[in-house]
């Protein structure tokens, strides 16, 4: 099964941000790597709210009392998903607050980012479609 977290947006796995240097690196490498170290301190325990467009469950993940979209999103690797929700504008002001993650430099909202894609896609200057990873 694939899961998507409730309420929040991460970079694209292709997605590339600048740091506070001015230098590109790949953020949603990074965020993949965050996600990956947290999901490996315990087992995790998911409550599914929905599905969303692509067949994934869209879920509330914790790891003990830890809820994995907050840290995410304190961490700095991924933002709160206005739309769907406002559980986590908090974790991210302070996220914004002390540079962390993504917030150290300059990055694309990872919706405004695969927005650009598909437009691009629909011009002609792409050749493959653009899904969420």
């Amino acid at each position: 099964d694939e899961y998507r977290l409730h309420a929040i947006d991460a970079p694209e796995l292709r997605q590339d941000c600048k740091a506070a240097n001015g230098e590109s690196y790949p953020c949603g490498r990074r965020a993949l790597e965050a996600l990956r170290k947290l999901l490996s301190e315990g087992e995790l325990s998911c409550r599914v709210l929905e599905t969303d467009r692509y067949g994934r469950s869209v879920s509330v993940c914790k790891l003990g009392t830890k809820d994995i979209a907050d840290e995410m999103v304190r961490m700095g690797w991924a933002v709160a998903y206005r739309q769907h929700g406002g559980d986590y504008v908090a974790a991210e002001e302070d996220a914004r607050s002390q540079r962390r993650g993504m917030w150290q430099g300059r990055f694309d909202n990872p919706h405004d980012w695969r927005s650009a894609r598909r437009k691009a896609i629909v011009q002609g200057s792409m050749a493959e479609e653009v899904e969420p990873d």
